[in-house]
């Protein structure tokens, strides 16, 4: 007997998520890492980290210093700068960035 097929189709649920929500989610996973900061690098990870994905996380109200998070080659890099003349920024792996 022949029985019949059912065409059900069903179509992927692909997530994006907005810059906001990058921007919260990074943000969140660095303070949680910088509770204990691991020994910051002296020199940037790669040659040209401007190149990549990077966010501000300097929250509102914190003059003097600068945080910028970097998404490079699959991890998360925090950038910390001072904002005084010759100052070297300091940089911080803070693990591998989540996969959406």
């Amino acid at each position: 007997m022949p029985s019949a097929i059912s065409k059900a189709t069903t179509t992927p649920k692909i997530f994006m998520p907005t810059h906001a929500q990058l921007v919260r989610t990074y943000t969140s996973i660095v303070e949680n890492k910088m509770k204990h900061p691991p020994k910051p690098a002296h020199k940037a990870p790669v040659a040209k980290p401007e190149n990549y994905m990077h966010f501000n996380v300097t929250p509102k109200g914190l003059l003097g210093v600068h945080k910028e998070v970097y998404m490079i080659k699959g991890n998360l890099y925090l950038k910390v700068n001072a904002v005084v003349p010759n100052s070297k920024a300091q940089w911080f792996n803070c693990g591998p960035a989540p996969l959406f």
